[in-house]
């Protein structure tokens, strides 16, 4: 059972919006013994029942010490850290140390699918997942597939709805449907997970509190703001073009030669 095969239970990026939900739902469960990993110069603080280990991360043999003794390593690094490749190095690290059990921050949507397969955005994701089937045999791995971040989504206006405003964009019509999972939930997810090892290991783990359309939530917000939206209608294909086009003039800053003065 997890609750005593996989006791020891490290958290990374317990500050984070996802990962203070995870630590909180870690710590609602008397199964495991809960340590969170910090920067060295963190300054974060955390509940007496923590036990909180600060490292250097940019030092490959302190990062593999601090992990050595977990049974599962649980990453909620956020996009600073995935941007640097740090969820890489961390499960190198966790290989390295014996760790039984490694979960990425593969939270959000599936970087599997077909149509996000060369999306350099997710690129350090694919070459963490890349990297865990590789090893499985000394690893096992679970993703956990939660869709759109939903209180955060709506919050910060990432779905599309300026909700001060009372301004909806809508992609394509609003008519495809989304999938979704809110923070708290998550967490809970988690560690379920981690009671259900044979069930979850070394498999894609997908979750959601809801699915719906742009149009049904622009519905609900109009019914409950009692207030009629203004709507900006807005193409995925047109938003695709864009971002090619950003990629392209990002790969042409970057191999342009530097002038020296």
């Amino acid at each position: 059972m997890a609750s005593t095969y996989y006791k020891n239970v490290m958290l990374v990026g317990a500050t984070g919006n996802l990962g203070k939900y995870i630590l909180e739902s870690l710590l609602a469960d008397s199964s495991f013994f809960v340590t969170v990993l910090t920067r060295i110069n963190s300054s974060a603080t955390f509940p007496s029942n923590v036990n909180l280990i600060k490292t250097d991360y940019s030092d490959t043999k302190a990062l593999v010490k601090a992990l050595s003794g977990q049974d599962v390593v649980i990453s909620a690094v956020g996009g600073e850290g995935l941007a640097v490749n740090f969820d890489l190095t961390l499960v190198q690290a966790a290989l390295n140390a014996g760790v039984k059990w490694f979960i990425p921050s593969e939270f959000g949507i599936d970087t599997s699918h077909s149509t996000i397969a060369n999306n350099p955005v997710l690129a350090s994701k694919r070459a963490v997942a890349y990297f865990l089937k590789e090893n499985q045999a000394r690893i096992a791995h679970t993703f956990i597939i939660t869709g759109i971040f939903l209180d955060w989504g709506f919050e910060n206006g990432f779905l599309g709805f300026d909700i001060t405003n009372r301004i909806a964009t809508l992609y394509d019509g609003g008519k495809h449907l989304v999938s979704g999972t809110t923070l708290p939930h998550i967490g809970q997810a988690v560690v379920a997970v981690l009671h259900h090892p044979q069930a979850t290991q070394n498999n894609r783990i997908y979750i959601a509190d809801i699915t719906f359309t742009q149009q049904e939530a622009l519905f609900l917000f109009e019914k409950y703001t009692k207030s009629k939206w203004t709507t900006k209608q807005v193409t995925t294909e047109s938003l695709l073009k864009q971002g090619a086009k950003m990629d392209k003039e990002q790969a042409t800053l970057k191999t342009r030669p530097i002038m020296r003065l």
